[in-house]
């Protein structure tokens, strides 16, 4: 009996609602203007809609305990601006009348369509946890489900979606991000190539998805369908190598060899254009150095952070002591993205006192206790052992405020970057 009871709390736990974790789906600025037109024996023409959405946004707290994007606008100034009357997703819609809205099979005729879709670059934070969350969602067994049909009068009928003469969506770029916890090796056996994706993380990797028109297609399904396999396919037949060169122990490479050939392009180009060749080569320089300086800025900040969180989760702090809670004796990273080394001074300041209390807590007050519980030879045995969390603490605590300081580092060498990760943070906060 208590074994069914079990089974029966287990399986109750894991049907049961997790409130803290979810995806969420937000639009602001949505604006839509539409033209209808009556019918009448000069045209043919039914409507006109414009569609603009200011900004859209996916987020999800699967991977993480703080909300994080996993899809929304990628910012950037220099690379491409963004025009303040642009929508992030912008789409127009003309529609006709069919020349006869009865067919001789006694059926409703479509309407006839065109459709121009544009979309401002993405970035994509993608964890494998949050699209096994969303693919387990939206797939969950509904066999048992009763299937209602639409029922409708005599003589009535279901009026059919628009026929797509033309359904066009413009070039798109993303820049992604993934994130992968766990390889199938038995589906890569079976021959599932896309268990490759699951072996190394993908670092900032810059895909443009190509213009696709498709014609005569009827409703938005179809056409979302062949949008996405003939991106796909773009992608396997022309951007494949990518997956390799943003690989994150290939990423910093890559992006120093391609700062590195400016050295040889920019100059070559401007021989070709007749300009000035040594402003050339000193754009190429500066690009060159600017690269190699924000890689080693920002792959140290993320190996020393990795590194504090390390000694930090082996080294308990007073609380964890006094009530056998695990947790971190490192203060929390502030919400806001440090613009420069100056924004660093607090935290890391404030980190380096965190450090230097844990370790006088274990090395003074601790053996004092004891000190006073047993005498001297518990005091002895206390400090012998709490050196090792003395030494632990102040090294993770120097070595949080030197990724922190480094993190501050790379954003004023590259305010680009910083202005990405701010756009990313943005409209998180009062959301959730």
């Amino acid at each position: 009996e208590r074994g069914a009871m079990l089974e029966d709390l287990a399986e109750q736990r894991r049907l049961s609602r997790r409130m803290n974790k979810f995806l969420q789906i937000s639009l602001s600025g949505l604006k839509v203007r539409l033209d209808a037109f009556p019918e009448s024996d000069d045209h043919r023409l039914a409507n006109c809609i414009d569609v603009k959405m200011a900004d859209f946004f996916v987020a999800e707290t699967v991977s993480s305990s703080k909300p994080i994007k996993l899809l929304g606008e990628w910012f950037n100034e220099t690379e491409h601006p963004r025009d303040s009357n642009d929508g992030l997703i912008m789409m127009k819609m003309v529609s006709w009348h069919p020349n006869y809205r009865i067919t001789e099979e006694n059926e409703i005729a479509n309407d006839v369509s065109q459709v121009t879709l544009d979309v401002l670059p993405l970035r994509c934070n993608i964890d494998q946890r949050a699209i096994r969350f969303a693919i387990a969602f939206f797939t969950a067994d509904d066999d048992n489900a009763e299937k209602t049909e639409h029922k409708w009068a005599v003589g009535l009928k279901e009026i059919p979606p628009p026929l797509f003469q033309s359904f066009k969506v413009k070039p798109c770029k993303l820049k992604v991000n993934y994130s992968p916890k766990k390889v199938n090796v038995e589906a890569l056996r079976e021959g599932s190539y896309v268990e490759l994706i699951n072996i190394s993380p993908l670092v900032d990797m810059v895909i443009t998805l190509q213009e696709v028109r498709m014609n005569d297609l009827v409703g938005f399904g179809p056409n979302i369908k062949e949008l996405l396999s003939r991106w796909i396919e773009d992608v396997c037949n022309t951007q494949i190598y990518k997956f390799v060169a943003n690989a994150k122990p290939f990423q910093p490479i890559s992006s120093v060899s391609g700062s590195a050939a400016n050295l040889i392009v920019v100059p070559w180009e401007a021989y070709k254009k007749g300009d000035k060749v040594g402003r050339a080569v000193r754009a190429g320089a500066a690009s060159f150095a600017g690269s190699v300086a924000y890689e080693t800025l920002n792959t140290s900040a993320k190996l020393t952070g990795l590194a504090a969180q390390a000694l930090s989760s082996a080294t308990p702090d007073r609380r964890s002591i006094e009530s056998a809670v695990s947790s971190s004796f490192l203060p929390s990273r502030p919400n806001d993205t440090p613009r420069g080394i100056g924004d660093t001074a607090n935290h890391a300041l404030e980190s380096l006192v965190a450090g230097l209390e844990t370790a006088n807590y274990k090395i003074v007050i601790v053996p004092y206790r004891e000190y006073r519980r047993s005498g001297t030879t518990g005091a002895v045995k206390s400090v012998m052992r709490g050196i090792p969390v003395a030494i632990a603490a102040p090294v993770s605590a120097a070595t949080e405020a030197l990724s922190y300081t480094l993190l501050g580092a790379r954003n004023q060498v590259r305010p680009d970057t910083r202005k990405e990760e701010e756009a990313s943070e943005r409209g998180l906060r009062h959301d959730f």
